[in-house]
């Protein structure tokens, strides 16, 4: 049965006129060796006149497939084809809002200090040194 925790999110998958989204996420799923069972493949949103695609939503029938491909999903990043692609769990509406926010500010101390690399680690923002250690923010 599908359900919320059966779902998941596909962000800058490529979206082209005529192709259908199941078959992008299929391929995509043949680049991770996996054959999951989908249930239903939608974009969320309405069609937009930008260069920036719409997210897809993914509902497989187990959850456990859904984490399957989210253990693999870094190796996306290694392939050619879908290095763009990022994958994430299905979110509540707070949630969703929470991360907007986070956003939100990691924008605004990048804008601030371009010399420092800020990044999202577990749902706070972390700098990062240039030797690639990572240390929490005071107040994050």
């Amino acid at each position: 049965s599908s359900g919320i925790n059966a779902e998941y999110g596909v962000h800058g998958l490529e979206e082209k006129d005529g192709q259908q989204d199941q078959d992008l996420i299929r391929q995509m799923f043949e680049e991770l060796s996996e054959a999951p069972a989908i249930e239903k493949v939608s974009r969320i949103g309405s069609n937009r006149e930008t260069s920036k695609p719409r997210p897809v939503k993914v509902a497989l029938r187990s959850r456990d497939a859904v984490w399957g491909i989210l253990r693999k999903r870094t190796l996306l990043k290694e392939s050619g084809r879908y290095w763009r692609v990022f994958l994430s769990p299905d979110k509540t509406e707070d949630e969703r809002v929470a991360q907007r926010d986070l956003v939100a500010e990691l924008k605004e101390r990048r804008a601030k200090d371009k010399r420092k690399d800020f990044r999202i680690k577990g749902g706070k923002i972390v700098e990062s040194a240039k030797g690639g250690t990572t240390w929490t923010l005071a107040g994050s």
